[in-house]
């Protein structure tokens, strides 16, 4: 679809199933080829996606018009777009290699007196962002864990619950959960070498509008949670491997328990002193 044939269109009478479509239609190609591994083909086919005007459409609407947080407003102080606004914001939008700083809000946590940082991004960065998702999802979605839901087209914590009762409700299995933002806070935990003294200056990059600092603090950012995954995986695996240890000790220890209550029950008898108890008993009648 034409810029010249959007604008003959009302937002409220645009061909969305059409749009959606031939999205779609772009995804699944992403997402075969990135199943076999044909990186060049993947680039290609993001980049016509990002730069078709049915993508850009649908994560203006996305951005304006179905979240939650439409009514919420950036730094610029932009909300509540019109039609029209809707409408030109999507013919001239395309991923650009900084934006406008986010504003930072600050968030009660559910059921705690914490609050957590919230950043807010303005609406055209926001939409710049849907449509990189648009191109990075199905790529990535060919190479995803079966058993991961956080954030995931199709998925959502209500399904994570069914697996979980799933896993647990025919046998007894250990559990662990793990927090990666007290990781980050407490430093190197389990002999972690992650630096968490620069994750504040990477949060700070990151506001900025510096395009090299903002990719300097992705960065480090990116290295800094790898670090700490691998660090949390080993300590995993130790508690895996001591929980087996344990286990072991204890069917061990069970089994010695039962085989020596065994042999008491069938301990040969002394037939001997059986006779000359009761030689004894007669004597005594």
């Amino acid at each position: 679809m034409s810029a010249t044939t959007t604008s003959a269109y009302e937002w409220s009478n645009l061909p969305w199933r059409k749009l959606e479509q031939s999205v779609f239609k772009l995804q699944k190609r992403i997402y075969k080829a990135s199943a076999r591994g044909d990186t060049k083909t993947i680039h290609r086919l993001q980049r016509l996606l990002m730069k078709s005007e049915a993508a850009r459409l649908l994560a203006v609407r996305k951005v304006t018009q179905d979240n939650r947080g439409k009514r919420t407003a950036g730094v610029d102080g932009a909300k509540n777009f019109a039609p029209k606004q809707r409408l030109a914001l999507a013919t001239d939008l395309k991923v650009e290699p900084s934006g406008k700083p986010v504003r930072r809000v600050w968030i009660p946590k559910p059921g705690k007196t914490e609050r957590r940082p919230l950043g807010i991004p303005v609406l055209r960065d926001r939409a710049a962002q849907t449509l990189a998702r648009f191109a990075l999802e199905p790529e990535w979605e060919a190479h995803f864990e079966q058993n991961s839901y956080g954030f995931r087209p199709g998925r959502s914590a209500h399904d994570a619950i069914e697996a979980v009762f799933g896993g647990v409700s025919r046998k007894a299995k250990w559990v662990l959960d793990a927090d990666i933002a007290s990781c980050f806070d407490r430093g190197r935990p389990f002999g972690c070498q992650t630096n968490a003294s620069a994750l504040p200056n990477a949060s700070a990059a990151l506001d900025s509008g510096d395009a090299t600092e903002r990719c300097a603090a992705m960065a480090s950012s990116a290295c800094a949670i790898l670090s700490a995954l691998s660090c949390l995986k080993a300590a995993a695996g130790r508690f895996v491997a001591a929980i087996g240890n344990l286990r072991e000790l204890a069917f061990k220890a069970a089994r010695g328990l039962v085989l020596l209550g065994f042999f008491d029950i069938l301990r040969v008898p002394d037939h001997a002193a059986i006779s000359g108890q009761m030689a004894d008993r007669k004597r005594c009648k």
